[in-house]
């Protein structure tokens, strides 16, 4: 029975367990109020149920432990309340299992891996859910989402889900170091790890599963070191984000073999020296943000041929004249204050770009070169003369 998406105001009939040879049901996207009744325990032949973005409220109720040919079970975004019911953990046949976005709590079963030994799928992001993340999964899990709740640790044994391609850990009071064990995902496609408390240097494992094309999310965590070098090695990736950690060093040339990237988010760092010229290669990225870093020498040349919708060099010891092309001209996608920076179009109201104060910059670094020349010559000479005076003595 699908009913998606056909406006029901009404609370979920109680009657509706009657209808044992039911195989589906689905009420997602519907505005239907009230709980889930537990004559839905009732519904023994259900292989998949459906009640996403729903108003529900209340617990999951314990009787749904009975459906025990449930294959599929989505229960995301609503208002459901409690602990997830221990009969529901014991379904063994279930392969994929959501209750994101509501208002559950509590622990996971530890053991999940093997009371649910098929379960391929596990999304319970936006809740309530605490402490130690479950060390049981199995390898047969592709896709973990356990973001936006509150655990507080990453166990290396998250490496032993070889078949893993999502995994999503983001948001959470997660600290100590990335588990290196997480390079043997090798057909990991997605990573959050952003927004938790993770500390000490990005492990150059997590950079080796080739497969990791999609997003690598690391920002708001307190990461400390350089950038690995084994980045280079991301060539399909299309999202990076390290941004505001504790990371420094040059930003590494080899970040240039990432063609496929779009968003290289790598502000709120302290990354110094000139933004490479080997990010020339990088013509599909949309949105490039290295603010707030401690980046000095001129703006390059090719960011002025990127087609970008968003650039963010502001707060970066740059210097030089603002471009004038691309997306240069645009003033609602391109931020360059407080640098050192002049020319560029009008609207950045920037200082004038002027030639001849170019020209008498250098002059005058020729003129302290000189001075500095005299200065060493006229000590050298002094210095001779002392000793002279008093080898005659």
């Amino acid at each position: 029975m699908n009913l998606m998406v056909n406006y029901m105001t009404r609370t979920i009939p109680p009657e509706l367990g009657s209808l044992s040879n039911l195989g589906a049901l689905s009420l997602a996207r519907n505005n239907v109020s009230g709980t889930i009744p537990p004559s839905i325990g009732n519904l023994s032949s259900l292989s998949k149920l459906s009640f996403m973005y729903c108003n529900l409220q209340g617990e999951i109720p314990r009787e749904i432990g009975r459906l025990r040919g449930l294959r599929f079970v989505q229960l995301s975004v609503n208002n459901l309340s409690g602990k997830v019911p221990f009969g529901l953990y014991n379904i063994s046949n279930i392969n994929f299992l959501a209750l994101g976005v509501n208002q559950l709590k509590g622990n996971i079963l530890a053991d999940i891996g093997s009371t649910l030994p098929n379960l391929q799928a596990l999304y319970l992001l936006d809740n309530l859910f605490t402490r130690t993340l479950p060390t049981s999964l199995l390898h047969k899990l592709q896709a973990l989402g356990l973001h936006q709740n509150k655990f507080t640790q990453l166990p290396s044994s998250l490496g032993n889900l070889t078949s893993l391609i999502i995994l999503y850990l983001g948001q959470n009071n997660i600290h100590g170091n990335i588990p290196t064990s997480l390079g043997n995902c090798h057909r990991l496609l997605e990573l959050d790890l952003s927004q938790d408390n993770l500390n000490g240097p990005i492990p150059p494992e997590i950079m080796k599963p080739s497969t990791l094309s999609e997003l690598l999310w690391l920002g708001q965590n307190a990461l400390s070191g350089s950038l690995p070098l084994e980045i280079g090695s991301l060539k399909n990736r299309g999202n990076l984000d390290v941004s505001h950690n504790k990371l420094l060093g040059s930003i590494p040339n080899i970040l240039g073999s990432c063609l496929s990237l779009e968003w290289l988010e790598l502000e709120n760092n302290s990354f110094e020296g000139e933004i490479p010229q080997s990010l020339r290669t990088l013509r599909g990225l949309r949105l490039l943000d290295l603010s707030h870093n401690n980046l000095s020498g001129l703006i390059p040349s090719y960011l002025g041929e990127f087609q970008l919708d968003i650039l963010n060099l502001s707060v970066n010891r740059l210097h030089g004249q603002v471009l004038i092309q691309g997306v240069f001209q645009n003033t609602s996608a391109i931020s360059v204050g407080n640098n050192h920076l002049c020319g560029g179009i009008a609207k950045l109201d920037l200082s004038p770009y002027s030639s001849s104060k170019s020209s008498k910059n250098k002059l005058s670094h020729k003129l302290k070169m000189i001075l500095v020349v005299v200065v060493a010559l006229v000590i050298c000479a002094t210095l001779l003369v002392v000793f002279f005076i008093f080898l005659q003595q």
